[in-house]
């Protein structure tokens, strides 16, 4: 069994040790560490230190009293980094960031610029109404609200049917907001220069093209490397087939290494 950390907030982190620069890899919402499995061990294999990771309460352990919001999730990102950067000290760290942990990755640079030295964005982007499609909005318009509403009525929101897990009240009110406004709350979008990977997916109605620029725009200093994969297909696919991303990644990282710019 991998060796694994808890933080003070209940954040854990799974690790898959190697020698070169450390890798935490974020979920989306809903979705466990343990589904990055694959991954990590292939990173492992390609000598990069790969850490699974699973936000407080994550995915199934929220109850109706928790108030666990977007930026407190950002946080608990920060207490994950900060704990690898104990273990390793002076070596690289970079997030590979899904879906809503792309989102969580903007809400902790808007925060706290500087927990990573570079992101990696894979099938994740912002989830803000205007950059989808024409066909997706009455979906994209009505699912947010009618789950917000849901949560404020019963205190948190089961969505492990919809694939959602079990959220705080707190996150599914900023995820809402997000969709209406492309904002989590007020905030100010951090302006430091890092290298940036962003890769999309075909038949990813969770985060097309305009959603993974749209996300993309949330760092605006970030030096980007923008790409759109032909496989694998939809918006978890690289989960169970993970290689197009890993080989993306490393060499990404490697363009790195050899020129300190991506």
């Amino acid at each position: 069994m991998a060796e694994q950390f808890a933080t003070s907030s209940g954040a854990i982190g799974i690790l898959y040790p190697a020698d070169g620069p450390t890798l935490i890899i974020w979920p989306g919402m809903g979705i466990s560490a343990s589904k990055f499995r694959r991954a990590a061990e292939q990173f492992q294999q390609r000598g990069l230190y790969a850490v699974t990771a699973d936000y407080p309460g994550q995915p199934n352990g929220i109850g109706r009293h928790s108030r666990i919001s977007y930026p407190d999730l950002a946080d608990s990102m920060a207490e994950v980094a900060a704990e690898m950067r104990r273990r390793r000290p002076g070596q690289p760290l970079y997030f590979v960031s899904h879906s809503m942990g792309g989102q969580l990755s903007a809400v902790l640079e808007s925060a706290r610029p500087g927990v990573f030295d570079g992101l990696a964005l894979a099938a994740s982007g912002t989830n803000h109404w205007r950059r989808f499609p024409l066909s997706s909005l009455p979906t994209l318009l009505f699912v947010p609200t009618f789950l917000e509403l849901q949560a404020r009525l019963k205190g948190y929101l089961d969505g492990t049917r919809a694939g959602f897990g079990i959220q705080s009240k707190q996150t599914i009110i900023d995820w809402a907001r997000m969709a209406r406004t492309g904002s989590w709350g007020k905030h100010d979008r951090s302006t430091r220069e890092f290298p940036l990977l962003a890769l999309s997916f075909p038949e990813d109605n969770f985060a097309p093209d305009g959603a993974v620029d749209g996300l993309v725009a949330e760092f605006p200093g970030a030096r980007v490397t923008r790409k759109r994969l032909g496989e694998p297909r939809g918006h978890v696919g690289w989960i169970k087939h993970p290689s197009p991303v890993v080989d993306e990644v490393c060499g990404w990282l490697d363009r790195l290494a050899v020129t300190g710019r991506a």
